[in-house]
């Protein structure tokens, strides 16, 4: 079954960007990122900044925009059954040179999981202009998703690379 990424939320101000993979069926259902009740994305968020990210999609996007994050997919498409990275065939890629140029106060990307790095460094990173790659610093996370076991403080840890890019941006 074919699966279209969401929209990306991003900001004028934003100047890190998390990607995923594609959306699961829970977010694709909901039509907002991490929906799903297991997966780990918004606890981390709250952990890292300190703060409650809300329950509505409107209050998490006023949380990411606060604290200049912006979210997306490596992918704009893919065949997939089900929701697991693992089972994503024929995949294309969303327009990052586009939006990288649109947003230029984007200097860092979080990749949310092995399979979002792999998918950006074959599909995306060899796409970017010399100019927008250096611009870029791109940093692989451990996967916020309920099928990566690791625990929760372990996942929290790698992820603070995210607010030490802030206090550095």
């Amino acid at each position: 079954m074919t699966k279209y990424a969401l929209p990306a939320i991003v900001h004028p101000t934003s100047q890190r960007l998390i990607l995923g993979t594609l959306p699961g069926d829970r977010s694709l259902a909901a039509q907002f990122y991490y929906m799903h009740p297991r997966n780990q994305f918004w606890r981390i968020m709250q952990a890292l900044f300190a703060a409650e990210p809300g329950a509505t999609s409107t209050e998490r996007i006023d949380f990411l925009a606060c604290h200049g994050i912006a979210l997306w997919d490596v992918l704009h498409a893919a065949e997939r059954d089900g929701s697991l990275d693992t089972a994503i065939t024929q995949p294309i890629a969303n327009d990052f040179a586009t939006l990288l140029s649109s947003y230029p106060t984007i200097h860092t990307i979080g990749l949310n999981g092995i399979k979002a790095q792999q998918l950006f460094e074959r599909l995306v990173w060899p796409t970017l202009s010399t100019g927008l790659q250096s611009r870029l610093t791109v940093h692989a996370l451990p996967s916020t998703s309920p099928a990566n076991t690791q625990a929760f403080s372990a996942k929290v840890q790698a992820w603070a690379v995210i607010v030490q890019d802030k206090q550095q941006g």
